[in-house]
C-alpha cells in the first residue's frame, strides 16, 4: 500500500472501526488484545497518520504493560511501527514514547541502541515542559528534585556515545547537547558532555577551552581528569595529580590511578607501583573486574617497592596544571580559621584573607570550601597561598598550597553574628523574606512558616561577601 492509498479517505473510513475498538480496549486495560487488534495493519504499514493519537496510545499502553518481557528485537520493531505513522512534533504521546525508550534502555544498554531511537524520534520534538525539573517529597518528608526528561535523554545518549560513536553520530547530536546547555543551565554536566564530543571529533582545542572555563567557575576533580585526557603527557600527569588532590571518594579514582600508573611506569616505577596498588586494592575490595592493563603493569613492576608519599607527590606535581588554567589569577594568603556548618548541614572549612595593604584592610574576605577538600593535617592558623574566583558574589578557592607558616590563633576572629528582633517583610509570591535589611532564605521561611509583618527573634551571620544572612529564627 502506498502512502497516498494509506492516507486516502476510503482507507481511513475502512480502518476506523478497527482503530476505535483497539483504542477502547486499551482504555479498558486490555492492552495485549488492543495491540494485536491493530498489529496486522502495523506490519503492513497501513495505519493512517489521521489515527496517530488512538493508534499511538494503543502502542504506548501495550509497551508499558509488557516492557519487562519484550526482547530488544521486539521493542525495536514496535517502536518502528510507531515511527511509520507518527506525527514528529512536540506532544504528550511523543514524550511518553521517549520515556518508554529511556526505561527500556536502563536494563538493555548493550542490545538496545538509544542513539538510533533518538534519530528516529527527532530530538527537536520535546515539549516545553520536558525541559523543566520537578520537585517531589520523599517518604521522610525531604524535598527532592527530579531531572527533566531532556536531561535524562541527554545523559543516556552521552553514555552510549561514550562507549561507541562515530564522527558522524557525534556531529549529528552535538546541536542537541548545545540546546540542553542553553535550556537547562542548572545541569552542570552538559558542558562536560559538549567538550568531550568536540574531543571525540578531534577538536581538542575547543574541548580544552570549555574544560578550562569550567575549572575557572567551579573546579571539580572529574573536569581535571577530562582535561588530562586530551593534553600532552607532561601536562596530563599534572592534571591527574590535581584531580587526585580533590577526589573525595576512592571508588571514583580508579581510572585516575591506572592511567597515572601507565604514565609513570617508564620514568618513576615506585610511584607507578603505588598508583597500581591503589587501583587494584579498590577494585578487589568492590569485587570489580580489573582491566587487562593492570595485569601487564603488575608484570612490569614486579619487585618494585611502592612509594609511600602519594599525597605529597600529587601536591608537588599540580603546578603545571594550575598554571595552565589559572595563570591569570593572582595568589593571596589566607589563614585557615576553623570549620562551620553550612545551611545544608555539611562541614565546611573557613579561610580569612591576610590583609597586607591599606586597600585590603578596608574589606573583609572570607572563603569557604568543602572540609573534604582541605589539605591533610591542616591546623587552625595555618597559612595557605590560594587563588580564588568570585562568581555571583561568592568566592571559590581554585588552588590551595600550604606555606608551612602559622598565624597565632588568638588573632583569628570568628565570623560576625547579629541577634535581634525584627519584622518579617515577605511578599506572598516570593519564597524568601527580609528582616530589617537581612536576607531570610526560602528554606528558613518554609520551615518557620514565616508570614508578612510577623515579629520574630533572629540570628544573622556575616557571609563571605560582607553581607548578613539570617541563619536561625527563634519561635516562641
Amino acid at each position: 500500500m502506498t502512502i497516498q492509498e494509506r492516507e486516502s479517505k476510503e482507507h481511513i473510513k475502512e480502518i476506523a472501526p478497527i482503530i476505535s475498538q483497539a483504542y477502547q480496549l486499551g482504555k479498558q486495560r486490555q492492552y495485549d488484545e488492543a495491540f494485536y487488534k491493530i498489529l496486522p495493519y502495523l506490519k503492513l504499514n497501513e495505519i493512517p497518520q489521521y489515527f496517530y493519537q488512538p493508534a499511538g496510545w494503543t502502542i504506548y499502553r501495550y509497551v508499558k504493560a509488557n516492557i519487562a518481557q519484550l526482547t530488544p528485537t521486539q521493542i525495536k520493531m514496535t517502536f518502528d511501527y510507531y515511527f511509520d505513522f507518527c506525527e514528529k512534533q512536540p506532544n504528550l504521546l511523543h514524550s511518553y514514547i521517549m520515556v518508554l525508550a529511556l526505561t527500556y534502555h536502563k536494563t538493555h544498554q548493550m542490545d538496545f541502541s538509544f542513539a538510533e531511537f533518538c534519530l528516529k524520534w527527532g530530538l527537536d520534538n520535546f515539549m516545553k515542559e520536558d525541559f523543566k525539573t520537578t520537585k517531589g517529597i520523599t517518604s521522610d518528608g525531604k524535598e527532592i528534585m527530579f531531572q527533566s526528561l531532556v536531561v535524562k535523554a541527554a545523559t543516556a545518549l552521552y553514555k552510549e556515545l561514550k562507549s561507541h560513536h562515530t564522527d558522524d553520530s557525534v556531529h549529528v547530536f552535538l546541536p542537541f547537547f548545545k540546546t540542553v546547555k542553553e535550556q537547562c543551565p542548572e545541569y552542570e554536566f552538559t558542558p562536560l558532555y559538549i567538550a568531550n564530543l568536540h574531543a571525540w571529533m578531534g577538536e581538542s582545542h575547543k574541548a580544552q577551552i570549555i574544560f578550562e572555563d569550567m575549572l575557572r567557575k567551579n573546579p571539580k576533580w572529574y573536569i581535571w581528569q577530562a582535561l588530562g585526557n586530551i593534553v600532552n603527557d607532561k601536562l596530563k600527569m599534572s592534571c591527574y595529580c590535581k584531580a587526585l588532590t580533590m577526589v573525595d571518594k576512592e571508588d571514583y579514582a580508579g581510572e585516575l590511578h591506572i592511567t597515572l600508573a601507565s604514565l609513570l611506569v617508564g620514568s618513576d616505577k615506585p610511584h607507578a607501583a603505588a598508583e597500581l596498588a591503589k587501583y587494584v586494592s579498590t577494585y578487589k575490595h568492590n569485587g570489580w573486574k580489573l582491566r587487562a592493563e593492570a595485569y601487564e603493569l603488575e608484570k612490569t613492576l614486579t619487585g618494585v617497592a611502592a612509594a609511600t608519599d602519594q599525597s605529597s607527590f600529587y601536591e608537588q606535581n599540580t603546578y603545571l596544571a594550575e598554571e595552565a588554567v589559572y595563570q591569570d589569577f593572582p595568589q593571596k594568603e589566607f589563614v585557615y580559621s576553623g570549620n562551620r556548618q553550612n545551611k545544608k548541614g555539611k562541614t565546611i572549612a573557613w579561610f580569612n584573607m591576610i590583609q597586607s595593604s591599606k586597600s585590603e584592610r578596608q574589606k573583609t574576605m572570607s572563603i569557604y570550601m568543602p572540609h573534604s577538600a582541605l589539605p591533610k593535617n591542616a591546623s587552625i592558623g595555618d597559612i595557605f597561598l590560594c587563588r580564588y574566583q568570585i562568581n555571583n558574589h561568592r568566592p571559590t578557592i581554585l588552588t590551595i598550597h600550604n606555606t608551612k607558616r602559622h598565624l597565632n590563633t588568638d588573632t583569628i576572629q570568628e565570623p560576625k553574628t547579629i541577634e535581634g528582633i525584627g519584622i518579617i517583610r515577605k511578599r506572598e509570591e516570593q519564597p524568601y523574606a527580609f528582616i530589617n535589611k537581612y536576607f531570610v532564605p526560602p528554606k528558613i521561611c518554609q520551615s518557620a512558616q514565616l508570614k508578612n509583618n510577623q515579629q520574630v527573634k533572629f540570628l544573622a551571620q556575616q557571609q563571605p561577601d560582607g553581607r548578613y544572612r539570617v541563619v536561625k529564627i527563634f519561635l516562641s
